[in-house]
């Protein structure tokens, strides 16, 4: 059994692994540890990483758990996801009348404008979940044509960066076979799950390679690669 100082290196080379390494390399270490016992094969996905867990409650989840377990799910980055998305939800200081303000102030019919405030909201939202804006705004983005209407889409992709357990639902209604038949939006939707799951091989890549081979509209595939 390893010490607890030894527990705490363990875990920090695991940190550092799963933020600089290759994912061939990952993959093999994991592999490595499940061998050596069943714990992190039961692990599989876990709650969605916006779940508010406190540092103390995640140093006792730590202490408490199979080592094994809590390696598999640091080097799945699932534990450095957790951090930064809850850090980033708590912490979310945007300023949502600069946003009004300067979606009152732009010609929408513009659809340079219209993407202008589109990038805007997804680049002061990155990462911490909230799409209050578009959620506020849906008649507004709706007027959104063409390239506009895929960069509308793909923003969810920086909204939810990271979100691995929800990524997916977030994003679904757009997807090719989805509730919204433009195509825009279908290659839209496929660069978002390119962003929220980036560095990360499960998730999405069933359906990116599902978009590149079954999608003969070179918009969806151009979303796809």
């Amino acid at each position: 059994m390893l010490k607890e100082n030894q527990l705490l290196e363990a875990y920090q080379i695991a940190f550092d692994l799963a933020e600089v390494a290759t994912q061939g390399f990952i993959e093999q270490v994991r592999q490595k540890i499940i061998d050596a016992g069943q714990g992190p094969e039961a692990a599989g996905e876990t709650e969605d990483p916006v779940s508010h867990t406190s540092v103390s409650g995640t140093c006792a989840y730590a202490q408490s758990a199979d080592p094994r377990v809590v390696l598999n799910e640091i080097l799945r980055g699932v534990k450095s996801a957790e951090f930064f998305l809850n850090f980033l939800h708590k912490n979310n200081k945007t300023d949502m009348s600069i946003l009004k303000v300067t979606r009152e102030s732009l010609e929408d019919r513009y659809s340079i404008y219209h993407s202008a405030i589109t990038f805007t909201n997804a680049f002061a939202h990155c990462g911490t979940t909230s799409d209050r804006f578009l959620r506020e705004n849906l008649d507004w983005l709706g007027r959104a044509s063409n390239w506009a209407k895929f960069s509308t889409t793909a923003a969810l992709g920086l909204i939810h960066r990271g979100s691995w357990i929800n990524g997916m639902r977030v994003v679904r209604p757009y997807l090719p076979g989805g509730t919204a038949p433009s195509k825009f939006s279908e290659g839209g939707a496929l660069f978002a799950l390119g962003l929220i799951y980036t560095g990360r091989k499960e998730g999405c890549e069933e359906e990116l390679r599902k978009g590149l081979a079954e999608g003969n509209d070179p918009i969806v595939q151009h979303g796809a690669a």
